[in-house]
């Protein structure tokens, strides 16, 4: 049962994440020319987003880069973002303005269904939903590592932890998949770590194949194996890691 400490801290973030979305909607009321930005996506020209200058440079150490040689009083800011599909930046602005994971965890499983019918990188499991949403959590959180947004990242990790360990665990076997999580990233991310742990559970009961370790790097079976020696040492089976801290606050202030 929850203590009382944890219970008044819980009622404190959710009144500060309904300040915060009363605070944005007051701000989007009040957008006009010269806080108004127009963000292109690709080269389809409904392509595009209109966000308020304050918000969309909240959180993303990039675009708030980008933006900050940008003089406040021109009449239109146009910000490009090639590398970015619309539908991953739409579940961006949503998170970003409601900060609900439950509308995170809907907006991915929307879009994993919208690519039941188009080949998955690859993947012969692309056919089953929770395979495609994994496909879609580390899209996404590579789009966090694109506009440097940190605590985005922070709510995928969450959301992938959200899916039963047997799925997780189960999607590192998928060689596209693995090679996102471990390659992509720098070494010291959230999401390599993450995919570690789950390989870990995989090499512990044995459910590695000789084909599957062929592209693994050199470093990767460094780390595992200096895991399974320290594991073997203590007696002690893997489990799975808290990545990320609690969020003492909902968001932090836009003014």
């Amino acid at each position: 049962m929850a203590n009382a400490s944890n219970i008044s801290n819980s009622l404190k973030r959710k009144v500060s994440a309904d300040e915060d979305r009363l605070d944005k909607l007051a701000k989007l009321a009040k957008m006009n020319q010269t806080n108004a930005v127009t963000v292109k996506l690709g080269d389809n020209p409904k392509g595009f987003r209109i966000v308020h200058r304050d918000i969309i440079c909240s959180q993303s150490a990039y675009l708030k880069r980008v933006l900050i040689g940008q003089s406040e009083d021109r009449a239109k800011i146009d910000l490009r973002v090639e590398e970015i599909p619309l539908a991953h930046f739409d579940l961006y602005l949503e998170w970003l303005y409601t900060r609900r994971s439950t509308s995170l965890d809907k907006a991915v499983t929307s879009i994993a269904k919208v690519n039941a019918d188009k080949p998955d990188k690859g993947c012969t499991s692309s056919e089953h939903l929770d395979h495609r949403t994994f496909h879609v959590l580390v899209d996404i959180w590579l789009v966090g590592d694109l506009l440097q947004d940190t605590k985005f990242q922070d709510q995928i990790i969450r959301a992938i932890f959200r899916i039963p360990h047997e799925l997780r665990t189960l999607a590192t076997k998928c060689a596209a998949l693995r090679s996102v999580m471990l390659n992509t990233p720098d070494q010291g991310s959230k999401l390599r770590r993450a995919c570690l742990d789950l390989m870990e559970c995989r090499v512990v009961i044995g459910d590695v194949d000789d084909l599957e370790m062929e592209d693994w790097t050199k470093d990767i079976v460094v780390l595992l194996m200096k895991r399974l020696g320290t594991l073997v040492a203590q007696g002690d089976v893997p489990r799975d890691e808290t990545y990320v801290e609690e969020d003492s606050a909902a968001v932090e202030d836009l003014s």
